[in-house]
Order: C-alpha cells, then structure tokens, then sequence
C-alpha cells in the first residue's frame, strides 16, 4: 500500500486484495467506474444532467437496490444534502403466488434484468424451490425459483431478453 501511496486501512487493504491492479487503480482513481448512463431510465424517473459537453452523472432520486436478493431503497442527492438513513425493514417472506386467472401459477422475475439460462422446458416437471431460470442483473446471477411444485405450462421469455420486475418468465401448472 506504501508502495503506490495509499493509506493502509483494512477497506483499502480488501480492495487491493480481493481486486489486485483494478482495485489498486480503483483506490488511486486512475480507474473508470464502468458506469451506464443513459438521457432517460426504464422503470424509473430520472434524467441525466450534464453540465459540461460529454459530462453526464445520475439524477437525484430514489432507486431500488438489490443485495443478496434483497431489496433496499437508495436515495441519491447532489452536494451537502440532508439524507436520512434509517435500517432496512424487515421484509415479510415471500408468500406463494395465487395461480393465475388460467390454469397454472406464473413465476415472475425478482428484479429487472436480463435473461441469462432458462434451465427448464416446456412439459418438465419441477419441483417446489427448483431454480427454473437464471437472471443476469448488475452482472450478478439471480436464481429464479419454482413457488410450486408442477409441470411447465409455458415460458414467456428467452435467453438475453430483457425483464422488468414481476415479469412473468413462465407458467407452472
């Protein structure tokens, strides 16, 4: 750490460790944060602000956030702002889903992203808590799970699609 002129602490220290020469370029920020911004957000309301000609940064607002498949409300402000940090509550387990106005249950997408495996087909058995489907989100791999046991009705979706939060992936009947 002495080396590149970085103060030894144990966040710097973990950084370094567990992201070798990015991590280091990282805390000396010689690295780009690898960012996507866009001029509007799906699913949300926000705008990019620029201030400078190819100088863009996220607007203020309330995002969602998801950890370890849980979900947690972010607020981002410019400046000297006066944010209020309170603990996550408490989120109530996940109850069963209602089968659908037809025949099945439709097992919907946790969070907005991308389809990256469908592990099942059509006419397959599954089992209540089977991995049915794997998003890509943040690029991190989020299991979706069977919310009952059956047979796969239909799929509505196919690798590299994009999914919103609570887009049915498919149908278990």
């Amino acid at each position: 750490m002495e080396i590149e002129g970085l103060e030894t602490t144990e966040e710097n220290i973990f950084i370094a460790a567990a992201c070798d020469e990015k991590g280091i370029s990282f805390l000396k920020g010689e690295s780009p944060l690898s960012v996507r911004k866009t001029d509007s957000c799906d699913n949300m309301t926000c705008e990019t602000k620029s201030n400078n000609k190819g100088e863009t940064q996220m607007a203020d607002g309330n995002y969602t956030v998801v950890v370890d498949g849980k979900k947690f409300s972010v607020q981002v402000a410019e400046g000297e702002a006066d944010i209020q940090v309170a603990a996550p509550a408490e989120t109530p387990a996940t109850p069963t889903p209602a089968p659908s106005a037809g025949t099945g249950t439709e097992v919907g997408a946790t969070v907005s992203g991308n389809v990256w495996k469908i592990l099942v087909n059509v006419g397959d058995k599954v089992e209540k808590g089977q991995v049915i489907s794997i998003l890509e989100a943040m690029k991190m791999e989020i299991d979706i799970e069977s919310p009952v046991a059956g047979t796969v009705q239909s799929i509505a979706v196919k690798p590299n699609d994009a999914v919103n939060e609570g887009q049915t992936i498919a149908v278990i009947g």
